[in-house]
């Protein structure tokens, strides 16, 4: 999964050196990332059946993205993937505008069985690319820094820890919203299944340490995707000072017995 802070369209280029960062490789990987997150949601059949449908009635034509966005649309039309009230340009529009991805914040309520799901911005990136976005945000050019995106989301939980499928697909279109869950204080509970979503995850300690637990008694209980993006956001979170070191070594104790490349690369 690619983590680049880099935005995918650069509004505003005036210059040479502008148009130059429009055309960076992290610019085209973070883009397949986004489509691929989407791929997820929609499912391999009706992915090619988009794609395949978008190059034929529009071979040989200049395109823009709406056009990419309306076919899409036309496509999953009868299923219940994307949410009623909001536009899948909407949605797109969320993720291809701003130069960070997401971070969400995952807070269960124990006494009460709920989950608090919060989403925020990555750290306001302080290179000399972030200060020229900046500045084009000061100029009116770009959207809001404090944006937030519509982010696809779905759980598993212990107690029906189903990673077959990616659904069912839920929308996060708000700063924060409160979910219920039939997990106990002693299950946990596991965002992005298969690691489909394009933004990094905290939980509380608590669920940290239970997913930790169960990791140590049975490895395969989560899928191997799920097992690195654990570690790559723990030591994400360790770094900015918001993970407890003792979480994160609890959490690392599985690895004597991981055998996936994939995990030990994150």
């Amino acid at each position: 999964m690619f983590w680049h802070l880099d935005r995918i369209t650069n509004i505003g280029c005036r210059t040479p050196e502008q148009i130059k960062r429009s055309y960076k490789p992290r610019i085209f990987e973070r883009s397949a990332s986004v489509l691929n997150m989407i791929r997820q949601i929609v499912g391999n059949f009706s992915w090619q059946k988009f794609v395949g449908s978008f190059l034929k009635n529009h071979q040989l034509a200049t395109v823009v993205p709406r056009n990419l966005y309306i076919e899409l649309e036309q496509v999953t039309a009868r299923s219940e993937l994307f949410p009623k009230n909001i536009s899948i340009e909407k949605i797109m529009n969320s993720w291809m505008m701003n130069n960070r991805v997401p971070e969400l914040t995952v807070e269960r309520r124990y006494n009460d069985n709920t989950i608090n799901i919060t989403q925020t911005q990555m750290d306001r990136d302080i290179s000399a690319e972030g200060y020229f976005l900046w500045k084009m945000y000061k100029l009116g050019r770009l959207r809001d820094p404090n944006q937030t995106w519509i982010i696809p989301y779905n759980y598993a939980q212990e107690s029906d820890a189903n990673f077959d499928g990616v659904g069912p697909i839920h929308w996060l279109a708000e700063p924060s919203t409160v979910i219920p869950t039939n997990a106990t204080s002693n299950q946990w509970i596991l965002l992005s299944k298969r690691h489909s979503g394009l933004y990094r995850i905290n939980y509380d300690e608590q669920n940290w340490k239970l997913l930790a637990r169960a990791l140590q008694s049975n490895i395969s209980c989560m899928p191997r995707e799920n097992r690195a993006q654990l570690l790559s956001d723990a030591f994400y979170f360790h770094e900015k000072g918001q993970l407890n070191k003792s979480v994160l070594f609890e959490l690392l104790t599985f690895l004597s017995h991981e055998t996936e490349s994939l995990v030990w690369q994150s």
